[in-house]
């Protein structure tokens, strides 16, 4: 059984997860999807991870293996982003549910991650309102709506 990425040092997390966005590569889109969810789920959970107004990047966010369920989809999205898929297929997402506020990441407006714990659910099955919006684009997260 191969060992959770997360309980690495930092030095070696950020090879293994450069080696998973290169194993990426070999499987089909939805596979890849599934595949992502399943990594991040791997990932020690805290309540709150960092200050929203002063996010640092994914790279000392892996450094720093401190995460929430949040900050779980940008490392979803930045996996997907520097494994080769266009920012501009995906969208992270700040939602309210029945229950629950959460950051998602929506692919081509159709599969959803870090919605259900460690896989991949289609966006239309969601109810839900739609809070705020970002995209990824040039060196940055930008605020689509609000």
């Amino acid at each position: 059984m191969p060992i959770n990425p997360f309980l690495l040092s930092p030095t070696e997390r950020l090879s293994d997860w450069r080696l998973f966005r290169q194993s990426l590569m070999a499987l089909p889109e939805q596979q890849q999807l599934i595949a992502v969810a399943q990594y991040w789920s791997q990932a020690p959970l805290t309540k709150i991870a960092y200050d929203p107004d002063q996010c640092p990047t994914i790279w000392q966010m892996l450094h720093s293996n401190q995460w929430s369920r949040d900050t779980l989809a940008i490392g979803m999205e930045a996996t997907l982003r520097l494994a080769g898929w266009t920012p501009a297929r995906m969208m992270l997402r700040l939602i309210r549910d029945a229950h629950d506020e959460l950051l998602i990441l929506v692919v081509d407006e159709t599969w959803t991650l870090n919605y259900d714990w460690g896989s991949l659910r289609l966006q239309s099955g969601i109810v839900h309102t739609i809070i705020r919006q970002w995209q990824f684009a040039g060196r940055d997260y930008y605020i689509l709506n609000g």
